[in-house]
């Protein structure tokens, strides 16, 4: 039993050293556990985590990633990926967390299972997570001056998760020192290095001062806050300069009297990069004085300056100073001064005023100006003086209301002059002029060199300064920005450009002081005397700061004495406000007039119509900045029928603009027109702040749509003219105006005129040719009259030069024309029948009872004679168709018919000719006549016609009307009652026997019946249209050539 016991023992032992060889093969390597920053084993708090393991299971042909896990506590994760290395069995297999965090020190587990599950593999990791930046604990330069060796001293730590703690952090990797941007040291350590220390010797060549920083980094590149430490390395030894001899009150001896010494106090300036030891500074004065020591120390010392006092010094010209120094890194200096100290016996001289403005070549100085007096100064060798630094300068400013013995407040050495001042403020009683001020004794140089009598100087004075400043015109243009803002309406906002323009009068230049708005406190003015004599000055500025705020703007005019006149402004600078905004109502008020158009009018005056837009706004702090006007292609609706649209009354406040619309000139037949258009508003919002009143301006406007409604009345004109074809027709067709035969006994009657006529001017000529026979060849008198005087002949050749020479033609002439202008009587003759040219008994016997009426005054006035023989009659019995008809006079009868008819057919005449007659195009600039101007025109001349017969039908009343039109001839014309008085005057003489005055009468008689005679001839030769239609018939005559036209078709033309 034993036996076989030992042999199952043994078969264990040989199975089990026959597997060791596998399993010793199986691995498991952790290759790397890294951050971003790859340093193995430390990581950031916030990292991108990788992990790498090498893995080999020899029974298995192939690893997957999820043969490999990552356990940490409870958490357990497999790998990303596995990949084979070549044809080995071993597999990379990585694992990665980009967004890692963690705030403690991990231990990680890593294991390699086979495929079945079973772990083959394991390993345990520590990861240090670090969270802090290190520190510079100490950082020290030894020396700080130094001739360029020094010592760098440091401290440095660093922490992982906790502050001061030395323990597990990733480890300090660089210490470096930064000078001038150069790395001068760097000291490096391995991770977990947590603190690290160092003393470094280093030299610097270069001399000054040097800024030498150190910094410190870790393992994860967590950066130490740089410390800086200043080292001055100095191989120089100390600067020398400025050797001054001054006098108690610390002015310069430059210069001392002949044979005399003065007590001085020797200065010099010593410096150095470090620090000068003052027990190495030493001075030898002998060449200023020769008693004293040759190695001399200071006095005092204070910083750089160094004192040498109670030096009696003497003229020597020159002389030197010698002056030995260290530092206290033993850098030694010896240094030469010059000096110089001459003799100066001689007293200053003036040599005048100076002023920055003359006035006829005087200088002239304001109230409060520097009244400057110039000095020159020289030594006994002609050379620079004393001076006068200790201001021993005195004026006698009496005569400008000031002291007697003035002191110089300053002197001024300038351009080897010395210039002294006094502030000039004369009292209020002090009038403007030239004044004479005197430099008095008592003046003198440093030395008491005293000025050895007075000098008297000249000079104007002006305390007036630039008067009446004003404003004439401010604008806000665009500057750097525009904001939007409409064109010429921007404000003074951040980014615009203001531009003021003011006037002075006595003023030569200006300058504003713009500081307040971000400008300049000097800006010089562009200006220009103007035509009334003023300075007028342009000034210009950017805006260069926000609002809102108001802006104290300041502007200083001057005059050529110095004067000055200040006038402040305040500039509003508006807030900007960026959005769109919405103050104003969508439907504004709109009054439109005239209210209701015409379509009448409309056809031949093209239409205007002004609208007032009312704009409303539930906020009482917003106003208008500026309204903009629409143009005609922005307006919607009336596109065919708006001409112009403008606007007015947009200022920066308006709320009622004004559109006035210019309408097509056209035929309208809509109703109403509906036009919309736009209008851009700016605006501006008053808000208080501290009591005081901003505005806001907003650079986008408000867009409201103005609708327009224009209404119409009536018919176009068009329409009524294409109407008035029927009224020509109707007219046409009245039964008066058809009465043509009334217009051919009216043309017999014509032809009866012009017989008249002719019978008159031959009648006329044989009386002037037997006139001018009797007075030139004495041809005596007709048988029939030579018992009467030769001057009765004369007188009444009229009525007999037709019984003598025409015995047989002229009566019946005569007899004709009676007829035909209805003045024959039935006394007359006979052979005509009554009613036919002669008047009744009862019209005839009136005229000749007038004219047989023995009306003689006692003056031997005979009226009815008189009457017969001028053939006035006081009723024209023809003229009238009244009395034509009551004394039967048929060609009276005949001509006012014909009247009538003519009358008659002078409205279709109108409607055709006047009316029709013109083409209407609505774009034609030709306008027809109103058709209502032939009815209105009918009716005034029927109504004439018809009050004519009134009048007519009156007795006496034509003797009242020639009356009435002979006054008026003589007060239009007085010599026209000339040849009255004449004819009156020889109608009285001619009775008497042969006279003077008889034969003058005769000779006026001659004279006036060959002119006439004359005048009938010319007259009679110009009428062209004598046998042609009578006047007073041709509207007749033209309704007949209308109706022809009518007939051949024309009658429509012109009718659109």
């Amino acid at each position: 039993m034993n036996t076989k016991l030992l042999q199952q023992t043994s078969i264990i032992m040989i199975i089990l050293i026959v597997s060791l060889p596998i399993v010793a093969a199986q691995s498991l390597n952790v290759v790397k556990i890294v951050g971003q920053d790859n340093v193995d084993g430390y990581l950031r708090s916030r990292d991108s985590v990788t992990i790498e393991v090498l893995a080999n299971i020899p029974q298995e042909t192939t690893i997957d990633r999820t043969q490999v896990w990552l356990i940490l506590g409870q958490t357990r994760a497999p790998f990303d990926d596995c990949t084979q290395q070549g044809n080995s069995t071993n597999y990379k297999c990585t694992l990665t967390a980009p967004n890692f965090q963690a705030f403690q020190k991990l231990t990680f587990t890593i294991e390699l299972q086979t495929d079945a599950g079973d772990i083959v593999g394991s390993q345990t990791r520590t990861v240090i997570v670090d969270a802090l930046s290190p520190a510079i604990k100490d950082f020290g330069i030894e020396p700080e001056l130094s001739g360029g060796d020094i010592t760098l001293t440091y401290i440095t730590e660093d922490y992982g998760l906790q502050q001061g703690s030395l323990t597990d952090c990733a480890g300090i990797k660089e210490i470096k020192v930064i000078s001038e941007g150069q790395t001068i040291l760097s000291d490096t350590a391995p991770p977990g290095t947590c603190s690290k220390d160092n003393n470094v010797p280093h030299t610097i060549t270069q001399e000054g001062e040097h800024d030498l920083c150190i910094t410190a980094a870790d393992h994860v590149n967590h950066t130490a806050i740089p410390q800086c430490v200043t080292v001055t390395i100095d191989r120089t030894p100390p600067e020398i300069t400025d050797l001054a001899i001054v006098d108690a009150n610390n002015f310069e001896i430059t210069h001392v009297k002949s044979g005399q010494e003065r007590t001085a106090a020797v200065q010099v300036i010593i410096e150095d990069t470090g620090e000068v030891e003052s027990t190495t500074v030493r001075a030898n004065l002998a060449q200023l004085n020769p008693d004293l020591a040759n190695e001399l120390p200071p006095d005092l010392s204070q910083q750089d300056l160094f004192i040498w006092e109670n030096i009696n010094v003497f003229a020597v010209t020159p002389c030197t100073v010698t002056i030995t120094a260290e530092d206290v890194l033993g850098n030694r200096k010896q240094q030469l001064l010059n000096c110089n100290i001459g003799e100066d016996d001689t007293p200053p001289t003036v040599t005048g005023l100076q002023s920055q403005q003359t006035r006829s070549n005087i200088p002239l100085y304001s109230l409060n100006s520097d009244l400057v007096v110039v000095f020159e100064d020289k030594d006994n060798n002609n050379a620079q003086g004393i001076g006068l630094q200790r201001t021993q300068a005195f004026l006698d400013l009496r005569t400008l209301g000031l002291g007697e013995f003035v002191q110089a407040e300053r002197c001024d050495f300038v351009s080897n002059k010395w210039e002294c001042f006094w502030t000039l403020n004369p009292p209020a009683r002090i009038a403007e002029g030239e004044y004479t001020i005197k430099a008095v004794r008592g003046t003198a140089d440093d030395l008491d060199n005293v000025l050895p009598q007075e000098v008297p100087l000249t000079l104007i004075y002006d305390n007036t300064p630039p008067t009446n400043i004003s404003l004439v015109n401010f604008t806000a243009l665009t500057g750097q920005e525009t904001y939007g803002l409409p064109e010429g309406q921007e404000v003074a906002v951040r980014g615009a450009r203001v531009k003021y323009t003011m006037r002075a009068l006595g003023a030569i230049d200006a300058t504003a002081n713009f500081s307040a708005i971000g400008g300049s406190e000097d800006v010089a003015g562009n200006c220009f005397e103007d035509n009334e004599g003023y300075l007028a000055c342009d000034f210009e500025e950017d805006v260069e700061l926000s609002g809102p705020y108001f802006a104290p703007i300041t502007f200083t005019f001057s005059d050529d004495a110095g004067n000055k006149a200040v006038h402040q402004t305040e500039l509003e600078i508006f807030d900007i406000q960026e959005e769109i905004p919405a103050y104003w109502n969508e439907n504004p008020e709109i009054t439109c007039s005239p209210s209701i158009i015409s379509r009448r009018t409309a056809s031949v005056v093209a239409p205007l119509v002004t609208c007032k837009i009312a704009l409303r706004t539930p906020h009482p702090n917003v106003e208008t900045l500026s309204i903009q006007a629409p143009t005609v292609d922005e307006c919607v609706g009336g596109e065919l029928d708006l001409n112009n649209i403008r606007m007015i009354n947009t200022a920066p406040g308006s709320k009622n603009p004004y559109f006035f619309i210019n309408l097509e000139r056209k035929n309208y037949y809509q109703d109403q027109i509906n036009i919309t258009c736009p209008i851009n508003i700016y605006s501006v919002k008053r808000t208080s702040t501290g009591g005081d009143q901003f505005h806001i301006a907003s650079p986008n406007a408000q867009t409201i749509n103005v609708h327009l409604q224009i209404p119409f009345y009536d018919a176009p004109l068009k329409d009524i003219y294409e109407q008035r074809q029927d009224d020509i027709k109707d007219a046409i067709d009245r039964d008066f105006a058809t009465q043509e035969w009334l217009g051919d006994l009216n043309q017999i009657l014509h032809y009866g005129e012009l017989l008249c006529q002719a019978n008159a001017m031959i009648t006329g000529i044989l009386n002037a040719f037997y006139l001018m026979t009797v007075a030139f060849k004495g041809m005596p008198p007709p048988t029939d009259y030579a018992t009467e005087p030769i001057g009765t002949s004369f007188c009444t050749i009229e009525e007999t030069v037709f019984e003598s020479y025409i015995g047989t033609i002229k009566p019946y002439l005569d007899q004709f024309c009676k007829v035909a202008n209805c003045a024959a009587s039935a006394s007359e003759f006979t052979e005509v029948p009554t009613g036919i040219g002669d008047m009744a008994a009862w019209c005839s016997s009136w005229a000749e009872g007038l004219q047989d009426a023995n009306l003689v005054t006692e003056g031997g006035f005979d009226l009815g004679g008189m009457a017969q023989e001028s053939g006035l009659q006081a009723i024209n019995v023809k003229d009238s168709l009244i009395w034509s008809t009551v004394c039967l006079c048929l060609p009276g009868i005949i001509k006012n018919l014909e009247e009538l008819r003519q009358v008659s057919c002078f409205k279709a005449v109108c409607l055709n000719d006047y009316v029709r007659g013109y083409d209407y195009v609505a774009d034609n600039p030709t306008e027809p006549v109103r058709p209502e101007f032939c009815d209105e025109m009918e009716s005034y001349l029927t109504c004439t016609y018809i009050i004519g017969e009134l009048f007519a039908a009156i007795p006496f009343w034509g003797i009242f009307e020639q009356l009435v039109d002979l006054i008026m001839d003589l007060i239009a014309d007085p010599f026209s009652v000339l040849p009255l008085a004449v004819g009156v005057y020889c109608y009285t003489q001619c009775p008497i026997p042969d006279t003077p005055a008889v034969i003058a009468c005769a000779s006026f008689k001659l004279l006036s019946v060959t002119l006439e005679a004359a005048y009938t001839v010319a007259r009679m030769s110009e009428e062209k249209d004598l046998l042609k239609v009578p006047n007073n018939a041709r509207y007749c005559e033209r309704l007949s050539d209308i109706e022809s036209e009518i007939k051949e078709g024309k009658g429509t033309e012109g009718l659109t």
